[in-house]
Formats: C-alpha cells, structure tokens, sequence
C-alpha cells in the first residue's frame, strides 16, 4: 500500500502566531470557538441556533455600515438575564413595540430640563 502525504494545515509562527486561512473554517454541530484567556468570547452553532457569549463585559458591534437585524421569525426579543423583557414584532408591515413582562409599562424619557415623563404611549 502506497502512503499519500496530505498536509490539511500549516501554520506560520514568524507573524506572532496568527493564523492566515486563504478559505473556509468548517466545524460541525455543537462545536465551539474560543477567544480570550478566560475563554471569555465563545461562538457556537448547535444545528439550529446560533449563539454569541461573552462571558464578562460588553459585546459592542462597531461596523462602518448599518446594523441590520433580519429576522424571519418576524419578532426581536430583548432579554435582561435570560427574561424577555421587550419585543418588537411585524404585524402586516406594522410595527409592534410592547413590553414583554404582564403589567409592566413601555416608558419614553427625555434628556432636557422639565420635560415630563411619558407613561403610557398609544
């Protein structure tokens, strides 16, 4: 039997140890990336949903662009410690802001002197 010698990866430690890939990066279902000493940004994908963590601070998204959230599910949700707490939803093309928590309020504050709080907004 004859050996084939395929090298799949090589890495070049003379620019600090980075990495350069001149194409994709495939990693299956349930696998994970890590960055920090702490692990303390994690990217993961289960099959269906995908996941960002960080662990501790801030996650800023800071592009020269727009942001764009595209979801087909027709909703946003924003959570506070794993409780829904806003959504903002389609409805036939109309935009639906209502809090998600029962009984709580959806409030509008300003930023000048005597302005007054608004409550309720319909």
């Amino acid at each position: 039997m004859q050996m084939v010698r395929i090298t799949a990866l090589t890495l070049d430690m003379s620019d600090a140890g980075t990495a350069i890939f001149n194409h994709d990066i495939v990693m299956g279902d349930n696998a994970n990336i890590f960055m920090g000493n702490g692990y303390d940004l994690r990217l993961q994908s289960d099959g269906t949903n995908g996941i960002i963590y960080a662990a501790n601070g801030s996650l800023t998204l800071d592009v020269a662009g727009n942001i764009i959230l595209d979801a087909d599910g027709g909703e946003f949700q924003f959570h506070d410690g794993g409780t829904n707490i806003l959504e903002i939803a389609n409805s036939s093309s109309d935009v639906i802001i209502r809090p998600a928590v029962q009984d709580k309020d959806l409030k509008f504050n300003g930023n000048k002197p005597l302005m007054k709080e608004i409550d309720e907004y319909t």
